[in-house]
């Protein structure tokens, strides 16, 4: 699916402001992620195109109109390594100069982001990631200068941090704020459903991979018990020693995840 964000107001002064034709393609198969990356490059002063997959980001992107590229590493369908090698692809058999493409990737490890770098992308960061430094880098980029990718790791999360961080982002207009809470909120409860499936079905190996979609989608809003909660689901399903302990870090996920949709609907409940 591909969809373009409604313009925003952009901030005044030389700070926040972009080139004014500056296209931005953003991928992510996480719906509140695509949804919190759609506002804030916007407001950030780009213009913001979206899609959920590799696939739908590659038609995009062959549409025209895009400047920069910021993507998932890890996707179905086509995640950001193969839409990468594509649009490199593409560029080299037009002769063309290629974009700025920028990855992110709830995998905190040198490898991760050699294997983003080696399949052509420009930068890779590491969840959670502050959009505002993504723009510098961006600006730094532009203006032939280097800049350093690294971003520091969130803290905890609760409610009252919850509430914080989503009044700094940039463009707090309390509408979005509301529907990206209500999303959020639908989605957590969503993921709480499928894994008390999963652990009543005994399914190690699909715990492993929706443990890895969990944490790369909450590294966006900095939950980091909930992060640590999927890295040690994700660490014992792949010991597989006893299903014993599959199902204790399954709890500990479930418990995190629960008190996430408790902050969550206490928002919901007051202004943002």
């Amino acid at each position: 699916m591909v969809t373009s964000l409604y313009p925003a107001d952009r901030p005044s002064g030389d700070e926040s402001a972009n080139p004014p034709q500056l296209g931005l393609l953003v991928v992510d198969d996480y719906p509140p992620g695509l949804m919190l990356l759609q506002q804030q490059f916007s407001f950030l002063g780009y213009r913001v195109v979206a899609a959920s997959d590799g696939e739908a980001a590659l038609a995009q992107w062959l549409s025209g109109d895009v400047d920069v590229v910021i993507t998932d590493s890890r996707m179905p369908v086509m995640d950001g390594c193969a839409l990468t090698l594509a649009i490199r692809k593409e560029e080299q058999a037009a002769s063309a100069q290629p974009c700025l493409i920028i990855g992110f990737t709830a995998n905190a490890v040198a490898e991760e982001r050699e294997r983003c770098l080696s399949a052509g992308m420009d930068e890779c960061f590491f969840k959670p990631m502050d959009l505002v430094d993504i723009d510098r880098y961006i600006k730094a980029h532009m203006q032939g200068v280097s800049s350093d990718a690294q971003n520091a790791p969130g803290g905890e999360l609760d409610s009252q941090v919850l509430r914080e961080r989503l009044r700094r982002l940039p463009a707090a207009d309390p509408n979005a704020m509301q529907l990206l809470i209500s999303t959020l909120h639908r989605t957590t409860q969503a993921d709480i459903h499928k894994l008390e499936q999963l652990i009543m079905a005994r399914d190690i190996e699909e715990l492993a991979s929706f443990a890895h979609r969990i944490r790369g989608a909450v590294g966006l809003i900095g939950a980091q018990d909930v992060v640590r909660s999927c890295q040690a689901l994700e660490a014992v399903c792949i010991e597989q020693s006893s299903f014993g302990g599959v199902r204790r870090e399954t709890e500990s996920l479930l418990n995190a995840l629960r008190n996430l949709d408790a902050a969550l609907q206490e928002l919901q409940l007051g202004a943002c």
